[in-house]
């Protein structure tokens, strides 16, 4: 639990002060995070072996990443790239461990592990919203000329953006009235526009409305079986909403929307596609490297490739990007099947949202973050449940559930209702 912590909430920002983690220079060693190497430690000493894939999700989905990093490693190190094993390492690497890690923890150690990622994430909205009104930072970082927008306790605002849009529709499973998980997404959701992360304000409206028709139908069909009137929260939520969309805006939330969603920013991800025709077919299959793409970066567009299918491209080719993004999308699935519809809203806007920038080609750890709060949530199948330590406690506590049953037939109740 604390090496996902670690992992997700000591940004790049932070450990650049100190040494060059993110920055040219350094050994290889120091480029890897260290929440990646205590993910390594935990999931070597508290996970089993990988055995009944089928019936383990975590494990599945773990081995599903492993595998296509695997191939996407070698292939990198086979043609010389380098930069593209670092963020497999640091990114997809420390999402397979933390997978191995979450498959031993009990139902009772996730929900609290959901509930310390929501406390975080409401106090990093505080501080992004701090730092949107007094314009100052609360991390020291180097680049805040070029970039002003807040940042909060993560590494970026798109970041930003990106975890609040995903999570929003996950904090309508929880076992709260309907106008308190509201006002939560309410929050989370402001703090999407606070960041400044435009396409992720988006998705995360239609994220929220989404997610709350969906916890809406399920309230009345449970008022229903019940018996009951119609909760008045539903109706309240539907007043409530349209006007926090309007103070929103209206207060200076919606800013980066105040000129042009398709801007100068928004217009540079489309252009990145243009040094795609500066290839061969050959490299465009196989891979063309860093050292050419940042030389096309330079020389042609003048700017960063913040474009994730054209980093792809360049970095492993067309076949192996394809089979990146297959193992990533897959491995997510393998995790969907056991989750609550509410968990595909949250997926699908990841997905969108991720692949909208380069957070997924990146050494940030967005595709862990989201593993972690799609295990975590409530609602989750039996299927993602531990399994018991040993046999020894099996053996011993079977007589204490013998002894159970038996105080529950004296008291009138049923085992079905355990």
């Amino acid at each position: 639990m604390v090496a996902i912590l670690v992992r997700l909430f000591v940004p790049a920002n932070f450990l650049d002060l100190f040494y060059s983690y993110d920055l040219s220079g350094g050994g290889v060693l120091i480029k890897i995070h260290p929440g990646t190497y205590l993910l390594g430690c935990a999931a070597l000493f508290a996970t089993p072996l990988p055995h009944a894939l089928g019936q383990k999700p975590l494990v599945a989905s773990a081995t599903i990443l492993f595998g296509t990093s695997a191939i996407c490693g070698l292939w990198a190190l086979a043609g010389g790239k380098t930069l593209a094993v670092g963020f497999l390492l640091d990114a997809e690497i420390a999402a397979a461990l933390g997978l191995f890690a979450l498959s031993r923890l009990t139902a009772r150690q996730r929900k609290r592990l959901f509930s310390v990622l929501l406390l975080s994430m409401m106090i990093n909205a505080g501080i992004l919203l701090i730092e949107f009104v007094t314009h100052t930072p609360f991390v020291a970082r180097r680049n805040l000329l070029r970039d002003p927008r807040p940042f909060g306790i993560l590494n970026h605002p798109l970041v930003n953006g990106l975890y609040y849009a995903s999570l929003v529709p996950l904090v309508f499973l929880l076992n709260r009235p309907l106008l308190e998980r509201m006002a939560i997404a309410g929050i989370f959701a402001a703090a999407t526009f606070v960041s400044g992360a435009r396409f992720a304000s988006l998705f995360v409206l239609a994220g929220l409305a989404a997610a709350y028709i969906a916890a809406a139908q399920r309230e009345q069909i449970r008022q229903a079986r019940a018996g009951e009137a119609v909760n008045f929260q539903i109706i309240l939520g539907l007043i409530v909403l349209p006007i926090f969309l309007i103070i929103g805006a209206s207060s200076g939330l919606a800013y980066r929307f105040s000129s042009s969603i398709y801007d100068v920013s928004a217009k540079t991800r489309v252009d990145n596609f243009v040094i795609l025709k500066y290839i061969d077919t050959k490299s465009f299959l196989i891979g063309a490297g860093n050292e050419l793409l940042t030389s096309y970066a330079n020389s042609v567009l003048n700017q960063l490739v913040e474009n994730p299918f054209v980093f792809l491209i360049f970095m492993f080719g067309a076949i192996i990007g394809g089979i990146f993004l297959a193992g990533v999308l897959w491995s997510m699935y393998v995790i969907l099947r056991t989750r609550p519809p509410l968990a595909w809203i949250s997926a699908t806007v990841f997905v969108l949202v991720g692949l909208s920038n380069n957070a997924l080609v990146s050494k940030t750890p967005v595709l862990l973050y989201f593993m972690t709060i799609l295990v975590t949530a409530p609602g989750a199948s039996s299927s993602l449940e531990a399994p018991p330590a040993s046999r020894s406690v099996r053996s011993r506590s079977g007589a204490f559930r013998s002894a159970g049953f038996a105080q529950r037939l004296n008291s009138g109740s049923s085992p079905r209702a355990r």
